[in-house]
């Protein structure tokens, strides 16, 4: 008899149980074992209470730029990046991006005017990237440290040389439900030497590293 009860007491605990999990499904409360997620539904509203915008894996980024002169070159530039990074968690990134940017290139002056020339670039680079908190909004610093491959449009610029260029920037991710927004401001310093040439036979290396002040604008897939 007392088996009995117990095996009774036990099966209507388990169905108790059972039409609580279901409850809480159909209404849309849930939670996991491992407490990576507890999703809470209010008025037909969803209200987090975890690190939903956490995610880790392959985490492509797509951005404008446009790039402003500070020194007294005003070399100005403007383009497109792409990044290719895998996110640690929360907090941590690092990846590998290719641009594709125009820029006016100073060369000197001529009768005292300052004389440029349009080229293109492709930055190679590197890419590290550091959130404060995982939020809605959640502010970052980042450097990208790179080499850019130098396309002329001219006989005249073909002698340009760049080196290394680095880029520490800071702004903020702003997620939306499939899409993060973001928007960065960075400092670039360009590493460059150009060749000019006296006749056919006599040159001269010219040092011509350049700084930027640069404005972003890009998604994150």
């Amino acid at each position: 008899m007392k088996q009995l009860l117990l095996f009774l007491m036990l099966t209507f605990s388990m169905f108790v149980q059972a039409q609580i999990e279901i409850t809480d499904l159909e209404h849309g409360n849930f939670s996991s074992a491992n407490n990576v997620q507890y999703v809470t539904y209010v008025d037909n509203e969803q209200e987090y209470a975890y690190d939903e915008f956490a995610s880790r894996g392959f985490e492509p980024q797509l951005s404008v730029s446009f790039n402003e002169g500070v020194d007294s070159y005003k070399n100005f530039s403007f383009g497109f990046d792409f990044i290719a990074a895998y996110r640690a968690n929360e907090y941590f990134r690092i990846g590998a991006g290719i641009g594709f940017n125009y820029i006016n290139l100073f060369y000197g002056y001529e009768e005292l005017l300052a004389y440029y020339e349009p080229a293109m670039t492709i930055p190679l680079f590197a890419n590290i990237k550091v959130n404060f908190v995982d939020t809605k909004v959640s502010p970052y610093l980042g450097i990208d440290v790179g080499y850019n491959i130098f396309i002329p449009f001219s006989e005249y610029s073909k002698d340009n040389k760049f080196g290394i260029y680095f880029k520490p920037a800071f702004g903020a991710d702003i997620h939306f439900e499939n899409i993060t927004l973001f928007i960065e401001f960075a400092y670039r310093y360009q590493m460059r030497t150009f060749t000019s040439w006296i006749g056919s036979t006599e040159n001269y290396s010219l040092i011509r590293n350049y700084s930027q002040i640069t404005q972003t604008i890009g998604f994150q897939f």
